[in-house]
């Protein structure tokens, strides 16, 4: 809804002026700020870009030794180049805010990442033993029961060959 024009208001009744003019929101405390909130106001509070100096060469250059001299020439090369590409200091403090997130990434990753590999490798040792001893107590019995299976088999056909006669009469056949 837009409001009408009234050539009698004020420019300070104007609510599109107004609107410029307002406070920003406080976020309320009993509302959980996200990771993306709390990032959000950590770069909001550091990125503070302040305007480069123009670079100039030190005025006692020509009292300087010959690598005093030339690493004079790099620094002023540098400052130049920095200054040509952002005078307002946004380069160099986009630089920082991006060493202090790989600094920021770098110490957990060095720190946790060689003992969580560590543990993991651990856990896939233990779980390989205890696979191995698994199959082998299951095995065992199964082995046993195939030696006691074997053993009964060879007692009974043992007994059955005993009991019979070991030559036979022919005549008992024509009876």
């Amino acid at each position: 809804m837009t409001p009408a024009f009234n050539p009698n208001c004020d420019e300070d009744d104007d609510p599109w002026q107004a609107s410029d003019q307002l406070p920003a929101r406080v976020p309320d405390p009993s509302e959980k700020l996200t990771w993306v909130h709390r990032t959000r106001g950590l770069i909001t509070t550091t990125w503070s870009p302040q305007p480069l100096p123009s670079p100039r060469v030190d005025p006692e250059l020509s009292q300087f030794s010959g690598v005093e001299r030339s690493a004079e020439v790099f620094r002023y090369n540098f400052r130049l180049a920095e200054y040509w590409l952002s005078p307002g200091g946004f380069m160099r403090q986009w630089i920082r805010l991006n060493v202090r997130i790989a600094l920021a990434l770098l110490v957990p990753s060095v720190l946790v990442v060689p003992l969580v590999t560590y543990a993991l490798q651990q856990f896939s040792v233990w779980t390989e033993l205890l696979t191995t001893t698994t199959s082998k107590m299951v095995l065992f019995p199964l082995s046993a029961l195939l030696v006691v299976g074997l053993v009964w088999g060879l007692v009974h056909l043992a007994r059955s060959f005993q009991g019979r006669p070991r030559h036979r009469h022919p005549h008992q056949y024509y009876e």
